[in-house]
């Protein structure tokens, strides 16, 4: 296979999606619930939710929200956890008209306070998380009880729809605007292609700030099938996780290869009706596979690659039976999703040969709409670097090699190493940071990236890591804090007068 047959794919982005633009997301749930009210929508700890009383609650959502002055495209903060509520909140703001920025309330609060700030929201639902202090009304999913009257819209759809937030450069959290019609698109291609069904019964495990929980999400609320949600501490023990995987005989689940192999490990899990399972985020490995089918042995598994820009899945690889059993080492990458476009580049811009890493650039009509920039939004337009490194092999696949600049993933999360660093350096007293990602090859995370941390002080000064540590569990989320810090009063250089990161 050659390197133009797996990226040439100009031809498949004039399919772009004519007939996906002007329809929200959330138009097929409401054709859903009118027309199959009594159906169940979500089971939870809290119990089970129909797709009527599901539509009617966002809908009261929705009919204050329009009350408190959202129109389209008004941004609106949603104060969450992982239950009920968070589904009831994102779907009222989007019919609405609004576009929702989700706050897990696991983030620590000043972390909290920097994501409403980059938002700038119009205002906010409470739907089980923190109850910031914002200069902006606020509307309490739990308290508006469901809306009498069934409407498709409330207010005229926005172009925008959601606000997702990754790691940047400055030390702020960098906002990304994602649109209706890429999350359109991807539910359409993405239900025929994995074989999707109103019988089937999703998990909700992905992060709340996480772009693959809009699959975890508006896949199965548009097919007519049934979400899944765990409570919070089932989620974080793996034990009880692949328990409940098993009690809730879920069929479809969406997870990061760091969380299957948690949930996976000692052979915790008997997955007997699991039949789809769907690994992105990270790199996946051979060894994920096998040892995920011997818990799933009925599921297909399909690992996909993709970044917040380009939403939900830019390439996929569904895999086969016979590769599963002998394949070592990375999962290729695949082949582009409809409507994609791949490319490998050198750093100079021209195309990498085959053999040679270069950097996976992406072209797509489906990609988001840009980046927050105060009021305005920088648009992405068609074509994005994702930063990553791939190449061809000599059996042509292209196979992901790592990264080209400071940006990591750990446990799904995009970590920048210049945010955590900048972090560092607000604690008083510190002069200078520096944050590195190693591969801890005999660590429980089998090889996934840790983070390691330095920070640079006057002799005399008294900071110690355990300070440091706690400094950063207020402004980062988990993933993001270097499990190993340490104080030092130099940092060692290379002949040439940059920092030696071979110390690390």
């Amino acid at each position: 296979m050659t390197l133009a047959r797996i990226t040439r794919h100009r031809a498949s982005m004039t399919e772009a999606g004519v007939e996906t633009q002007l329809e929200p997301i959330y138009a097929r749930f409401v054709a859903l619930a009118e027309d199959m009210p009594h159906r169940i929508a979500i089971s939870s700890p809290q119990g089970a939710m129909s797709y009527g009383c599901l539509l009617g609650r966002a809908q009261a959502v929705a009919y204050a929200l329009a009350k408190a002055g959202v129109t389209p495209n008004s941004r609106v903060l949603l104060l969450t956890k992982r239950d009920p509520e968070l589904v009831v909140g994102m779907l009222g703001i989007l019919l609405a008209g609004g576009c929702f920025a989700i706050l897990d309330q696991s983030y620590p609060r000043k972390r909290l306070h920097e994501m409403a700030r980059v938002a700038r929201p119009t205002a906010a639902v409470i739907a089980g998380g923190p109850d910031l202090s914002l200069q902006a009304p606020r509307v309490h999913t739990a308290s508006v009880g469901a809306a009498r009257k069934s409407a498709t819209s409330i207010l005229p759809t926005g172009t925008s729809a959601y606000i997702a937030f990754t790691s940047g450069t400055t030390g702020t959290p960098k906002g990304i605007v994602g649109e209706h019609a890429p999350v359109v698109h991807y539910v359409r291609w993405s239900t025929p292609h994995f074989e999707l069904s109103s019988n089937d019964r999703f998990s909700m495990l992905s992060g709340l700030t996480h772009d693959p929980l809009l699959r975890d999400i508006f896949v199965p609320l548009s097919i007519g099938a049934s979400i899944h949600i765990p409570d919070a501490l089932t989620w974080a023990r793996a034990k009880d996780l692949a328990a409940w995987l098993a009690h809730e005989a879920i069929t479809v689940t969406s997870l990061t290869p760091s969380m299957a192999r948690r949930v996976l490990a000692h052979n915790r899990a008997h997955l007997p009706r699991m039949r789809r399972v769907i690994l992105g985020g990270e790199s996946v490995r051979w060894n994920d596979i096998r040892v995920f089918r011997s818990a799933a042995p009925s599921a297909r598994f399909t690992g996909v690659y993709g970044m917040t820009e380009t939403p939900q899945v830019a390439m996929h690889n569904t895999l086969e039976q016979t590769d599963i059993d002998s394949a070592v080492g990375t999962v290729p990458l695949g082949v582009p999703a409809p409507g994609y476009q791949i490319e490998l580049t050198k750093p100079d811009g021209s195309e990498a040969a085959n053999g040679e890493p270069g950097v996976i650039t992406l072209f797509s009509p489906h990609l988001a709409l840009g980046y927050i920039d105060g009021v305005q939004i920088n648009p992405i337009g068609t074509k994005i670097s994702s930063g990553d490194l791939a190449c061809l092999s000599e059996s042509g696949q292209l196979l992901y090699v790592g990264r080209n600049d400071r940006q990591v993933k750990i446990r799904g999360l995009r970590v920048e190493l210049q945010e955590v660093e900048e972090v560092v350096r607000r604690f008083p007293g510190v002069l200078d940071a520096v944050v590195v990602a190693t591969s801890q090859e005999k660590s429980q995370d089998h090889g996934e990236p840790t983070l390691a941390a330095t920070a640079v002080v006057a002799e005399g000064t008294q900071i110690t890591s355990q300070q440091l540590r706690a400094h950063l569990a207020g402004l980062l989320p988990i993933g993001a804090i270097p499990p190993r810090i340490r104080v030092v009063t130099d940092l060692p250089i290379t002949p040439n007068g940059k920092i030696d990161l071979s110390h690390w």
